[in-house]
């Protein structure tokens, strides 16, 4: 039983990757998969798990509505967008949250 909650974490952690592949090669498509599968993968991962990174959904947000907002699909990269902006995790998140608007201030 245990093994399945770490093949799950694994992977989440692809999902996060292929999100990011997503946003380098601008595939809205690709990202939106990447997202769909990291949703179903978080239901398999402990709570405590993905409370103790939130920097993982925040990250996987980021690439996603990042990747939405080039392909012009402004509403859908606002939604996620507002959502990393909105999660609470301190310092981990921060970065994912300065970063979806392109800004260090």
């Amino acid at each position: 039983m245990a093994a399945a909650p770490v093949g799950a974490a694994a992977k989440l952690s692809c999902a996060l990757l292929e999100a990011l592949a997503a946003r380098l090669t601008g595939s809205p498509e690709r990202a939106e998969k990447a997202a769909e599968t990291a949703d179903e993968l978080q239901r398999e991962v402990p709570g405590q798990l993905l409370d103790k990174h939130p920097e993982v959904t925040a990250l996987l947000l980021t690439h996603l509505g990042s990747t939405l907002l080039w392909a012009g699909r402004f509403e859908d990269a606002r939604a996620a967008l507002t959502t990393v902006a909105d999660t609470p995790g301190g310092p981990s998140t921060v970065l994912p949250a300065r970063s979806r608007w392109g800004t260090w201030q």
